[in-house]
């Protein structure tokens, strides 16, 4: 019996007391702070050390107290205690591990350790007591017992040999070492201001350690100059290599400024990371090192190259991870998935190919499906509303290899990520404009000659040849002189031969591919050794052009692209590229410019030889655009006349598209509609891919109909493209990824395929098919391997006459097309509408908006008008106010305004926001030039200038064109300013067109409503309709964000205050969202359920019902937030609640759309009264009660609107901004709003709320999004010193300045002084007052209220407060000072008010003055306003 207590006693302890020993003992040592720092490293000894002697206590009273059962407690808290002392001591020992070897070394220790106390706490006993499983006496437990000391013993040696070795340790690691003295070379060498140095104050040493990939290097950061955030991360990721988007702390916390980054430089301690310098004998310091990451999801990894230890990392993180991966993938819904074998997942699904298996999967499992391949994930996408979503990510990360071989050009243009993708592109895009791809057309043209010789040489007897060689060598050819200034001469070389370099461009693009589909079958590593030399071949003759190209000593042209690219510098960080990047950058070349090129042009010319309708009509639209001229070499603007041409190469495109699936990498969750796509491979242990199906979605029936999978050019027509989504068509990609070269390959396409056409009859081959090659659908296999594309080739003796006529029709942008014959304008009548004088301003980079402008002035001038063509950074914004006619001509980049009119357009928009600015003098006319592909950004920077100088009450001329880069722009430019001219008065106006002025027209009809909106769907259809609303929001940005808090603000209000309501609420963030105080929460509003349900009844619609909404209007004239619903099932309540503005007060235009309707001769009577300029004084009386649309539709009865027309008259809904009044120092996983509720009488009794305002004080969720406001930022500097004003709810922004400031000093930091000047009306509305006055007595701020209207007190506004404060502010924005004024208020009364005041106080009672340098403040980011109204 007490041998079977014995050994079950000594089975419980050994299996319980050493795990609970280590657990507990790693935990207490990570509450310690591990090893961070000289002072947690003595806090970690002094528990090691109190844990040892409780340990030897335990074992003193198991070894010598003979109680049984008092024996065993010690023997048990004895092992516990004694295994805590593991994770300690090998803390110790790891602490003193100067070497890479760091994660072999904590493995190796632990396990020896761990061992050894095993051995002690379960075999030494039995062994030393001789128990064998008897019931001897001669089992002497106590001689057992004692033999326990063992194991501690070993820890406590590890112990003491650990700090021996701490001592003798070097303050550095040594990699590090050698990193900080290069660096300190460095520093010495570079010529700094004053006197700084390595260690002096400006110049801080900063050690860059990779997440990702564990490589490291050093940094120089000068605290003087290097004070954008964004230069500093470009210096991080030239330091070792990599993308670098993110930069984190060693305890975790992300680092997001440069002033954070130079305060833990010079928190750090002295001796922390130093070596010695042989040069100068100077000890020179590492002063501190960070991790950085491409982006992707923090984590740090097992054993990582730090010298930092905690128990933690190696244990508790990679266990914890391990279950919350499981954890979260069972929280979301995954898209639909085969079935998955344990190990290879769905493997046997994607062989032989995955990009051939795309098809039948996304067929069975719908358009997005999930994929398990070993321990990564890929989502087959084949959905355009996902891919927007996607596409939205600017980064692709793709891996830079598989399967241990290297991915071709990972680090050109096309792949590359980070800094590296956006100093490529920078440098290219200048070199692809289209005025530059314009002037290479003569290029394309000779190659295309050359090729017509070579094809009347070498057709064969039956006519035929096969196309795709020689497309293949002309496009060789151009791509090598135009792209690196190599002549090839490919066109001279024999039938089936090859330049050696393609030769071996083709191999390793082979090599690759197979690698990509195969690799994880080469278990000897043959394929990646071959792999290996040709790679090293083919690198071999990219650096003998390079090199011919660095001497000029290059056989084609002078001006590549190679050229460009060795000229250009980073604009961040002033570097050029190095010999690697620029061999990846020609290879991108070579397989964007030459295989995209080859596939496109074989695949057109064969589609145009299949059908000869298809060849017939664009011989006649050559005939149209080029004339007699069969020989002629094209020009631009010949080749954007050719719209028949276009169509045909797009659908080319979309049928044979060169880049069939189009990669991303995910870093975190994506939500498309129901399903979420989780980064992190399988249960966290890989990565998680997108595979974009460009071929699925350019193939799929839904978007193209039964015939899709026929040659149709005319389905790209523009009124058939209106009705696609934008993702619908993207062979070059989408978003901000789209491929730049685009327009090059269409251009030299389209050039060479006009004049094939003109010179030769193109007819297929019947007996020669084409053959595919089994591994790409959309690549011929060569003549060589049995293919070949071959094509009947006879020259053309004249013009077919048998070809049906072509008369291509324009429509472009929102002006009428018709023809044009400016010739026709006369000069400016004596009674010119807007006066003689004429100014033009015009902004752009590279001379197309230029062109444009200056064209016009030589039109103006011949019509008499007296010119002046600025650039619009030459004029103040509000020096616009003393001009009568203004034209103003702007380009866009990148969603961004040009170089030449960003103040311009900042200082337009601030304008534009305030209530004092007024151009109601001023008329106006905005030309927005842009380019189409880029769909999200597309003429954006001219839609707003339009829209700010409408806010600022100018009036325009004409509407706002948009001119489209990617159609024919010049016609575009030329419609423009025939429209123009005439409305300056010289044309003649009709006497119809006179006889409708001042007449109120209904809006045009252009929607129309698929379904039944008067009966209720079935259950199933109006389950899916309901989802697809959080879709289009989804799909706008905006997610479903529940509300934690909303309480009441106000109370005890007077009467004449009683509907005076402000709430305090509080939302949850959705994951991955993140905010700085100041920024805005953007709530997207919506009707309340009362009005919705009424306009359905009154309506005659059924709420539940499911409809469809189709728009005839083009791309570029729907709004973008509408667009978003169209083609989609949807509930006619979402429709109301979300879509349509049904509480504001029907414009004349809607009211003339009712009077249509209206069947009673009464009801249209009474309103065709309030319309036109005559009945304008009759509208603004009835609208003094705010009638909505509701209203209007209850207040005559006989008017019967559809929900289509409804929805045509009806404003749309537009998004709020509320300002967080938090700080994500503090919550940075929910925001808190300070929402005014808007409630008001009218005159005739009726209480009226406020859209948004009272959604949100009854909401339980809403839709939002974070909208980030750049311009309301705290100083970098903490010690500066801030002033802020506002009233009411214009507290917002404030509080979270002061919950952040409050929270640095938490944290040790010092911070200035915060002035805030607050104005309310009583005590009721002093919003956070007990929370002010708190911050006052604690020294954070100092809280001046004004009151209006509080009893017993004198009246007083904010702007009062001000001047008497007025010496005060004037020091605060003094000249040479760094102080920081910032207003939050109502437009129309605290800022137009607080301006003036402003003003008076700076100019010192010089208002003009005061006015000029507020606006200079204001241009230096020291006076910030944000208001509203």
């Amino acid at each position: 019996m007490a041998d079977g207590v014995v050994t079950a006693l000594v089975i419980v302890i050994t299996l319980t007391a050493p795990l609970l020993g280590i657990v507990g003992g790693g935990i207490a040592i990570d509450y310690a702070g591990g090893y961070r720092s000289s002072a947690s490293r003595r806090h970690a000894l002094l528990i090691l050390s109190a844990l040892a002697l409780l340990c030897i206590l335990a074992g003193c009273v198991a070894c010598f107290v003979y109680n049984f059962w008092i024996a065993a407690l010690g023997f048990w808290f004895f092992d516990l205690l004694g295994a805590a002392l593991i994770p300690g001591s090998t803390g110790v020992m790891l602490d003193a591990v100067s070497s890479d070897l760091r994660t072999y070394a904590s493995a190796g220790s632990q396990i020896l350790i761990n061992l050894v106390g095993m051995a002690g706490g379960a075999l030494v006993p039995g062994l030393l007591a001789g128990c064998k499983g008897s019931a001897s006496e001669a089992c002497d437990f106590t001689l057992a017992l004692r033999s326990l000391l063992l194991g501690p013993v070993v820890g406590m040696l590890a112990m003491i040999l650990g700090l021996s070795r701490v001592r003798k340790s070097s303050d550095a690691p040594v990699h590090m070492q050698e990193l900080a003295c290069v660096a300190a070379e460095q520093s010495r060498q570079t010529p700094a201001s004053g006197s700084c140095s390595a260690s002096g104050s400006c110049i801080k040493v900063i050690g860059v350690i990779d997440q990702v990939k564990k490589q490291s290097g050093v940094m120089m950061l000068d605290t003087e100059r290097d004070t954008n955030f964004q230069v500093v991360l470009a210096k991080a990721a030239n330091c070792h290599g990599r993308p670098t988007r993110r930069l984190f702390q060693q305890n975790g916390d992300e680092i997001c400024d440069t002033a954070t980054l130079i305060s833990l430089a010079h928190g750090s301690s002295p001796t922390h990371l130093s070596c010695q310098d042989s040069s100068t004998g100077r000890k020179v310091r590492l002063d501190v090192e960070v991790v950085s990451t491409d982006g992707t999801e923090f984590q740090w990894k097992w054993g990582s190259n730090h010298e930092c230890y905690r128990f933690g990392d190696l244990i508790l993180r990679p266990m914890y991870r391990q279950l919350m991966g499981h954890r979260l993938a069972r929280k979301v819904k995954h898209p639909p998935q085969p079935f998955a074998l344990p190990t290879s997942g769905n493997l046997k699904d994607c062989l032989p190919d995955l990009w051939l298996r795309c098809f039948p999967l996304c067929e069975k499992y719908g358009p997005l499906i999930k994929l398990r391949i070993f321990n990564d994930i890929v989502y087959v996408c084949a959905d355009p509303t996902v891919v927007d979503i996607i596409n939205q990510v600017p980064d692709k990360r793709l891996p830079t290899e598989v399967f241990g071989t290297k991915t071709i050009a990972c680090q050109g243009v096309f792949i590359a990520d980070g800094q590296r993708w956006e100093f490529a592109r920078h440098a290219l895009m200048k070199s692809l404009t289209t005025e530059a791809i314009d002037a290479l057309t003569p290029v394309f043209g000779n190659k295309a000659i050359a090729l017509h010789k070579e094809i009347a040489r070498q057709v064969g007897l039956d006519g035929a040849i096969d196309i795709l060689e020689w497309v293949e060598k002309i496009t060789m050819d151009v791509i090598c002189d135009v792209g690196f200034g190599h002549d090839m001469r490919s066109m001279e070389r024999p039938v089936g031969h090859k330049d050696p370099l393609v030769q071996v461009f083709d191999e390793v693009m082979e090599a690759s591919v197979n690698a990509s589909l195969y690799g994880a079958f080469d278990a000897f590593g043959s394929q990646k050794r071959w792999f290996a030399n040709k790679n090293a071949d083919l690198n071999g003759r990219l650096d003998a052009i390079i090199e011919a190209v660095r001497y000029g000593t290059q056989t084609g042209q002078k001006d590549s692209l190679l050229n460009k690219l060795m000229e250009a510098q980073c604009p961040l960080t002033g570097r050029s590229f190095d010999q690697s990047e620029l061999r990846d950058q020609l290879l991108t070349m070579l397989v964007a410019g030459h295989k995209t090129s080859t596939l496109l042009l074989t695949w057109a010319l064969y589609h145009i030889a299949s059908d000869a309708k298809v060849e017939q009509r664009l011989v006649a639209e050559l005939q149209t655009v080029y004339g007699n001229d069969m020989h002629r070499i094209p020009s631009g603007d010949d080749l954007r006349r050719c719209k028949y041409l276009d169509m045909i190469v797009k659908e080319t495109l979309r049928l044979a598209s060169p880049v069939q699936v189009a990669q991303r990498g995910l870093s975190q969750p994506v939500q498309c509609g129901e399903y979420t796509l989780v980064p992190g491979g399988h249960n966290g242990q890989g990565n998680s891919w997108v595979f974009i199906h460009i071929m699925g979605i350019s193939r799929s029936e839904k978007y193209w109909g039964t015939n899709r999978l026929d040659f149709v050019p005319e389905r790209f027509e523009a009124k058939s493209m209106a009705q696609w989504h934008p993702f619908q068509f993207i062979p070059f990609g989408g978003g901000k990824r789209l491929c730049i070269g685009n327009l090059f390959a269409i251009t030299q396409i389209k050039t060479l395929i006009s004049m094939m056409v003109r010179r030769f009859h193109l007819r297929t081959v019947h007996n020669r098919p084409v053959k595919l090659d089994p591994k790409d659908l959309a690549t011929p296999l060569s003549a060589n391997a049995g293919g070949g594309v071959w094509l009947q080739v006879v020259e053309r003796a004249n013009w077919d006459q048998a070809g049906p006529s072509f008369s291509p029709g324009l429509s472009f942008g929102n002006l009428s097309a018709a023809a044009i014959d400016l010739a026709r304008l006369g000069a400016v009548h004596s009674e010119a509408p807007y006066g003689k004088d004429l100014l033009i301003l015009w902004g752009g980079e590279f001379g197309t908006t230029k062109k444009a402008a200056e064209g016009i002035v030589e039109v103006a001038d011949q019509a008499g008008f007296a010119t002046s063509l600025k650039e619009c950074d030459q004029v103040a914004a509000e020096d616009l106010d003393k001009v009568r006619l203004v034209l103003i001509l702007l380009a866009t980049y990148n969603g961004h305004p040009p170089s030449n009119a960003v103040k311009f357009t900042k200082d337009l928009e601030t304008l534009s926001e305030k209530s004092h600015a007024s151009f109601d003098g001023l008329n106006f006319a905005v030309l927005a030039t842009g380019n189409s592909n880029w769909v999200s950004t597309f003429a954006k920077v001219g839609k707003s200038v339009d829209m700010a100088l409408q806010r600022c009450g100018a009036s325009r001329v004409v509407p706002l064109e948009c001119a489209d880069k990617n159609d024919d722009f010049d016609a575009q430019i030329l419609i423009w300013q025939r429209a123009l001219f005439e409305r300056l008065g010289c044309t003649s106006l009709s006497d119809d067109a006179l006889a409708k002025r001042g007449e109120t027209e209904a809006p045009a009809s252009y929607i129309t409503v698929h379904g039944d909106p008067s009966s209720a769907a079935p259950q199933d259809m109006a389950g899916a309709a309901a989802g697809n609303m959080k879709t289009v929001m989804q799909h706008l940005g905006y997610s479903t964000c529940p509300v934690h808090t909303n309480a009441e603000l106000c109370s005890q209000q007077p009467e004449r205050d009683k509907y005076r309501s402000v709430h305090n609420i509080e939302i949850a963030l959705p994951p991955g969202s993140q905010y700085t105080c100041g920024d805005h929460l953007e709530v997207w509003p919506q009707n309340s359920e009362k009005v919705v349900l009424g306009t359905c009844q009154r309506l005659g619609l059924h709420p539940f019902a499911c409809v469809r909404v189709l728009s005839s209007r083009s791309e570029k004239q729907r709004d973008p937030r509408g667009a978003c619903g169209l083609n989609q099932d949807l509930l006619v309540q979402d429709l109301l609640c979300c879509y349509v503005d049904l509480q504001s007060v029907p414009g004349q235009e809607a009211l003339a759309a009712m009077a249509e309707v209206a069947s009673d001769p009464k009801d249209r009577h009474l309103i065709q009264d309030m319309l036109g300029a005559s009945g304008l004084p009759v509208y603004k009386q009835w609208i003094q009660t705010r009638p909505s649309f509701l209203d209007a539709l209850k207040l005559w009865p006989s008017v019967r609107l559809t929900l289509a027309r409804l929805l045509e008259i009806a404003p749309a809904l537009s998004p709020r901004l509320y300002s967080i009044a938090s700080s994500a120092l503090v919550s940075d996983r929910k925001v808190r709003l300070l929402c005014g509720v808007v409630q008001y009488e009218t005159d005739d009794g009726v209480l009226h709320h406020g859209l948004c305002s009272a959604m949100l004080a009854r909401a339980s969720s809403v839709f939002c999004k974070v909208r980030a406001a750049p311009h309301m930022r705290l100083p970098v500097d903490p010690m500066v010193p801030i002033v802020c004003i506002c009233g009411g709810t214009g507290l917002a922004p404030f509080l979270g300045f002061l919950e952040e400031r409050a929270e640095q000093r938490k944290r040790g930091v010092m911070t200035g002084t915060v002035d805030v000047y607050f104005g309310c009306r009583g005590d009721y509305d002093c919003l956070y007052r007990s929370q002010m006055l708190r911050w006052e007595e604690e020294g954070l701020c100092s809280f001046k209220v004004s009151y209006s209207r509080k009893e017993g007190v004198p009246k007083e506004y904010v702007h009062s407060a001000m001047y008497r404060d007025a010496d005060a502010l004037r020091s605060v924005l003094s000249e040479g000072g760094v102080g920081r004024l910032y207003l939050c208020g109502a437009a129309a009364s605290l800022a137009k008010d607080c301006t003036n005041v402003l003003a008076e106080i700076l100019g010192s009672g010089n208002v003009s003055q005061g006015m000029k340098l507020l606006n200079d403040l204001q241009a230096c980011d020291r006076v910030v306003f944000d208001v509203w109204g």
